[in-house]
């Protein structure tokens, strides 16, 4: 059970009630100091603020997480949607020149419980299987962050511990407040024990991070992998009745299948972001870093559209969305224009690098574009 704030308050109340029955308080004469009193006042400033920004920061963790499964789920139900209407409209077409029968095995793959398709459907949607274990993550009792939940919430939690010590009868602020003492004092070991709860938190809040992520790259790992499965066995299957596979081409699940790009300018590595994007023969990456690495002058102009970029004697004009572009003086048509995404302006890295005289180069196997600078 989840304890909401207004529970963790009540049982707080409850646990000082128990703790203080049949003792009167009366605090000593030094504490009519105001100086004391700003001490604790202080320090309970410090935990509020504190408490407020773990939790925060851990709603925006859930958030995050919730979104990305529902993404990858949606993802992955629409790809499992297009593969099966793709596989029936194969059956429908070859029903024509096939009997049902001759077509039966073909029929399982794609509709039959335990064949091809429905393979592929459990991975997405059966309690179990891949994508229900990343849920499990993010949602079920007990799971990655259900236990980060714990330490910022629930009672005994590394949150509740500071709680203690700020507001709870016999906590260390308590006692200050009734016995007085070194205000210096007071400050270093609450200083001290902020530290530490911070640092375990931050270090839960991190260890709750890769967990999610590790789940998640399982999760597409899996889905991709029982996707090029289903297809397999359906060609495999059509293939010992018609001669020949079918093509199903790229989409839905595939765009988080394929490895990410790495950029690597002068033998460096490159974190880019957004990362690059394949179009058409080029790739396109965001002006900031990527024309600082090459050492381009560049400018958009006033509309927001275009593009100057210049080095040495080179120069190039391009525009977000258009083919026109103007590389040295010449017109020229381009197959991969400049686009917006978000607001980063995002440019053709081949065309760009080659025309400021680098060189850039693909390698299939390992999924890097390579830039080696040099003048034009």
């Amino acid at each position: 059970m989840k304890i909401s704030p207004t529970m963790r308050w009540l049982a707080a109340v409850t646990v000082s009630a128990a703790v203080g029955l049949g003792a009167v308080y009366s605090p000593p004469a030094a504490w009519a100091a105001s100086g004391n009193k700003q001490v604790v006042q202080q320090i309970k400033s410090t935990y509020d603020a504190f408490k407020e920004k773990e939790k925060a920061e851990y709603q925006t963790l859930k958030d995050q997480a919730g979104a990305d499964y529902q993404q990858l789920k949606e993802l992955a139900q629409a790809d499992y949607t297009q593969l099966k209407k793709l596989a029936e409209q194969d059956y429908a077409t070859l029903k024509k020149q096939y009997s049902s029968k001759q077509l039966d095995a073909y029929y399982g793959q794609i509709n039959r419980l335990g064949q091809a398709v429905d393979r592929y459907y459990g991975q997405i949607n059966r309690l179990g299987q891949s994508l229900d274990a990343y849920y499990g993550e993010v949602f079920r009792l007990g799971n990655a962050l259900d236990r980060y939940y714990g330490q910022v919430y629930r009672l005994g939690g590394l949150l509740d511990r500071y709680y203690g010590q700020v507001y709870r009868l016999g906590g260390k602020l308590n006692q200050y407040e009734r016995t007085g003492g070194s205000a210096s004092a007071i400050r270093q070991e609450f200083a001290q024990l902020h530290a530490e709860i911070s640092g375990n938190l931050e270090q839960f809040k991190q260890e709750t991070r890769a967990q999610l992520l590790k789940r998640r790259a399982a999760t597409i790992q899996t889905v991709c992998a029982t996707k090029q499965q289903t297809i397999a066995a359906l060609n495999q299957t059509r293939k010992k009745l018609v001669g020949q596979a079918k093509s199903y081409g790229s989409f839905e699940i595939d765009s988080v299948c394929q490895p990410a790009i790495k950029f690597v300018v002068n033998g460096v590595e490159q974190k880019l972001n957004p990362a690059s994007a394949p179009v058409a023969d080029d790739f396109l990456v965001p002006v900031f870093p990527v024309l600082d690495l090459l050492g381009a002058n560049y400018a958009i102009a006033s509309d927001g559209q275009t593009i100057r970029i210049a080095k040495g004697s080179a120069n190039l004009q391009l525009t977000a969305n258009s083919a026109a572009a103007t590389i040295n003086g010449a017109a020229k048509q381009i197959l991969a224009p400049p686009r917006w995404k978000g607001d980063t302006y995002l440019i053709p890295i081949r065309l760009v690098g080659q025309a400021l005289g680098a060189s850039v180069t693909w390698q299939d196997a390992t999924k890097t574009i390579t830039i080696v600078t040099g003048k034009p």
